[in-house]
């Protein structure tokens, strides 16, 4: 009996794909990223051309970025961080965090953060500075990308609880939006007291609701409470820093 290798290699791609969590799916390797040339990655990803920040697009910006020649100074490199990073906070407002949106630029900014990382690396002798920003716009990015997978996977779960495993994982996109690319609170962002008021009040309420919960899928549990946990500490430490004296006297 013979065996069509072609077909069985479709099958064996094709199960990879399908098992695969779709959080790994948005990313990608160095190598991948240099086969897109400029005039290919607005016709792969045109979502990303239509949010725009400050009257130009992220997508239109990493594109410049990469045919400047002079993108490889430390200064053009931290303006890059700094415009990712404005660009990832931009899908949290107030009252809700972007999900879908952001699930759409997922694969785009993958490249761009992958590109940032190795722009940064190769800066002689080592800028100390930016691999701290570096090191917490990646992480502050994960986290962000699996809020996107809790809360896709929460709208397909049926149960009583979807609704506050959703809520959770908001919380937390929008509260990472106080901070700024060191992962320090963002004492120049419009409106933080308000905004704090409104995580507080939200954190509480969730909370409450979490202590209220008699039967609750251990997953659903351990997921909740380690958002919980971990926005509960983001609030703490903005609202030590808004009740700073040296806070205090800017705003005299």
């Amino acid at each position: 009996m013979r065996i069509n290798m072609a077909l069985v290699a479709s099958a064996i791609f094709s199960s990879i794909v399908i098992a695969a969590p779709s959080i790994i799916q948005g990313y990608h390797d160095s190598e991948t990223k240099l086969l897109l040339s400029p005039k290919e990655i607005p016709k792969q990803y045109p979502d990303l051309v239509e949010k725009e920040i400050g009257g130009t697009s992220f997508a239109e910006y990493s594109l410049d970025r990469r045919m400047d020649t002079n993108r490889n100074t430390t200064k053009a490199i931290e303006e890059r961080l700094e415009r990712f990073v404005a660009f990832v906070r931009s899908f949290a407002g107030e009252t809700q965090f972007d999900y879908s949106l952001f699930g759409t630029q997922i694969d785009m900014l993958s490249i761009a953060i992958l590109d940032i990382d190795s722009l940064v690396r190769n800066i002689s002798p080592p800028n100390l500075d930016l691999l701290e920003k570096l090191v917490y716009t990646k992480h502050m990015f994960e986290v962000m990308v699996n809020v996107v997978d809790i809360m896709e996977r929460s709208v397909r779960v049926d149960c009583t609880c979807r609704r506050f495993l959703y809520a959770v994982a908001e919380l937390r996109a929008m509260t990472l939006a106080l901070l700024n690319s060191r992962g320090e609170p963002d004492l120049n962002l419009p409106g933080i007291y308000d905004k704090m008021a409104l995580f507080i009040h939200r954190r509480n309420a969730l909370e409450a609701e979490f202590n209220s919960f008699r039967l609750l899928p251990l997953d659903v549990r351990m997921i909740s409470w380690d958002h919980l946990i971990k926005t509960d500490r983001l609030l703490q430490k903005v609202e030590a820093e808004l009740s700073s004296p040296e806070y205090q006297i800017l705003q005299i």
